[in-house]
C-alpha cells in the first residue's frame, strides 16, 4: 500500500491501474473469508485506502461519477473501520473533486466537513490539506477574507503534525501546500496577496526541486511555475472578490 501511493505521485496512471485493481480485487476478497475482528478492521482500512487510489485514477482520467463512487466506497470503509483518518482523506478528495467540477461552495462545506469529523485525531498533515482546500475554493467563490483566515490555519496546523500513516498521494507535502497557498493568493488578488503568491510559488517550486524525485508530482511542479509566471504579472490591479476568477491548473 505504502508503494503505490508513493508510486502514484510520479509514475504514469496506465503503470500503476493493473496492480491497484488486482490488490484491492484482492482485499475485498479477504474480505469474505472468516478472519480475527482486528484483521477484518486493518483490511476495511486497506480496501478503504485502494479505493482512494481508484478514485484518484477516474478523476484524473475525467470520469467524475466513478470517482464519486469510489469516494462513496471509502467513507464506508472509513465508517466500519473507525478510522477516522481516512475518512477526513475522503472528504479532502470529495472537496477536491467538487472544486474541479466548479461547485465550489460544496468544495469548502466539503472541507470544512472533513475537519469537524476528524477532529480530535490530531495526527497527519489531513487538517492542513484540508483547511488549504477549503482556502483555494473559498477563494475562487469570491470570499477573500475567510480564504486568508483559512489559509492561515492551514500553516499552523502543519506545525503540530505528525507524520502520515501514508505517503505518497495520501499525504500533503509542504511543497504541495506552498502551492495552493500561491493558487489562493493569487486568486484572492490585490498587490499585497499577488506578491505574496510569487514568493509562495517559488517556495513550492524549490522544495518540490530538493526534494527525491520520486515524490514529485510533474503536474504540482507545473502549476507552481505557472502561478509564479506570466499570470501573476499580467494582473496586478486585481481585486479581492472582483472579476472571474483564473483557470485553475488541475492538481
Amino acid at each position: 500500500m505504502e508503494r503505490l501511493a508513493r508510486g502514484f505521485v510520479s509514475q504514469p496512471l496506465h503503470l500503476a491501474v493493473p496492480e491497484i485493481r488486482t490488490v484491492r480485487a484482492e482485499a475485498f476478497r479477504l474480505l469474505e473469508g472468516r478472519q480475527h475482528p482486528g484483521q477484518t478492521r486493518h483490511l476495511y482500512v486497506i480496501a478503504g485506502w485502494l479505493c482512494g487510489l481508484a478514485a484518484h485514477v477516474s478523476l484524473d482520467l475525467g470520469d467524475r461519477s466513478s470517482a464519486a463512487t469510489h469516494a462513496r466506497t471509502v467513507v464506508q470503509c472509513a465508517e466500519i473501520a473507525g478510522h477516522s483518518g481516512l475518512r477526513s482523506w475522503a472528504r479532502s478528495f470529495q472537496s477536491l473533486a467538487a472544486y474541479w467540477a466548479g461547485d465550489y461552495g460544496r468544495a469548502a462545506d466539503l472541507a470544512r466537513a472533513g475537519r469537524e469529523e476528524g477532529r480530535g485525531s490530531g495526527s497527519g498533515t489531513i487538517k492542513a490539506r484540508l483547511l488549504s482546500l477549503e482556502a483555494r475554493a473559498l477563494a475562487v467563490g469570491g470570499d477573500g477574507r475567510n480564504a486568508l483566515r483559512s489559509l492561515t490555519l492551514a500553516h499552523e496546523s502543519r506545525s503540530g503534525a505528525e507524520p502520515d500513516e501514508l505517503s505518497g498521494v495520501f499525504s500533503f507535502p509542504e511543497a504541495k501546500q506552498w502551492a495552493y497557498t500561491g493558487t489562493t493568493l493569487l486568486t484572492v488578488g490585490g498587490p499585497e496577496q499577488i506578491q505574496q503568491a510569487i514568493t509562495a510559488s517559488n517556495r513550492a517550486v524549490d522544495l518540490y526541486q530538493a526534494g527525491p524525485e520520486g515524490d514529485r508530482s510533474p503536474g504540482d511542479v507545473h502549476a507552481a511555475h505557472l502561478d509564479d509566471g506570466d499570470r501573476l504579472h499580467q494582473q496586478p490591479d486585481r481585486q479581492a472578490g472582483t472579476g472571474d476568477p483564473l483557470e485553475p491548473v488541475r492538481r
